[in-house]
C-alpha cells in the first residue's frame, strides 16, 4: 500500500460517506415512519459509521506514511546522528 492508493481510497470513501449521508437526510425528511423505513435508516447509519471508521484508519495510515517519509528525510540529512560509534570509546586514564 502506498500514499497514492491511500489517497484514492480516502477520496472514494468520502464520496460514499457523502452519498449515504444524503440518503439518510432524505429518509429523515420523508414522512415514512414504517418499520421497514426505520430498519433501512438504521442500516444506513451503521454503514455510515463503518465508512467513517474505514476512512479514519486510512487517514491514520496516510499520516504515518507522511511522518515516516519526513523522518527518513531528516535522517538522510544527518546520517550519523543516530549511529553508534564504530569503535569503543577509550576511557580516560
Amino acid at each position: 500500500m502506498n500514499k497514492e492508493i491511500l489517497t484514492k481510497e480516502i477520496d472514494d470513501l468520502e464520496m460514499l460517506i457523502g452519498a449515504v449521508s444524503s440518503e439518510i437526510a432524505e429518509q429523515l425528511s420523508s414522512n415514512d415512519r414504517s418499520e421497514s423505513a426505520d430498519e433501512l435508516l438504521k442500516e444506513m447509519q451503521e454503514a455510515l459509521s463503518e465508512l467513517r471508521l474505514a476512512r479514519g484508519v486510512r487517514l491514520m495510515l496516510l499520516n504515518a506514511f507522511e511522518t515516516g517519509s519526513k523522518l527518513r528525510t531528516v535522517g538522510s540529512r544527518y546520517p550519523h546522528s543516530n549511529r553508534q560509534p564504530s569503535r569503543p570509546l577509550r576511557r580516560a586514564s
